[in-house]
């Protein structure tokens, strides 16, 4: 099975250049490799609602060479990666944005968009945040707990 994470806008996002999200699966309190992503901005602009901040498994540069100007600004589509054989008892997500003043708003202006892929069927599921499953780790980096993903079997089906 794969596994892959989107963070996406809710409403518009004012991006300044120089803006850096980098965004990580924990499973089991490990940081899988594969799964960090990091997107950086080296050009201003407004990322509209329902588009990609950032997604784990890859790392993308936005910068005047690959922005299409015909296209709504956002980052590319997360990669998916392979998941440990063994279902994880707590499975995280760990988030840094570029400034500490978008940890408050960012429950508020953002979702998760996770997909999984099992044989050859791909789905996604929107989960929104729940401010008591995050925790801050620093002025601009924050776990999400998604723990309770698990019980829904949302995992190990």
């Amino acid at each position: 099975m794969q596994i892959g994470v989107e963070l996406m806008t809710q409403r518009a996002w004012t991006i300044l250049p120089g803006a850096s999200f980098t965004i990580t699966i924990l499973w089991d309190q490990v940081k899988m490799p594969s799964s960090i992503g990091k997107d950086i901005f080296y050009e201003a602009g407004m990322i509209l609602p329902d588009k990609i901040l950032t997604g784990t498994g890859r790392i993308h540069h936005i910068s005047e060479v690959t922005i299409n100007r015909f296209e709504p600004l956002q980052s590319k589509h997360c990669r998916l990666v392979s998941c440990p054989k063994d279902s994880p008892s707590t499975l995280h997500l760990d988030i840094t944005v570029p400034k500490s003043g978008m940890v408050d708003t960012i429950y508020q202006t953002t979702f998760i968009k996770m997909w999984k892929r099992k044989d050859s069927a791909t789905q996604n599921t929107v989960l929104y945040f729940d401010p008591q499953s995050v925790q801050h780790i620093r002025n601009n980096q924050f776990q999400i707990d998604l723990s309770h993903w698990l019980k829904q079997g949302s995992i190990s089906d």
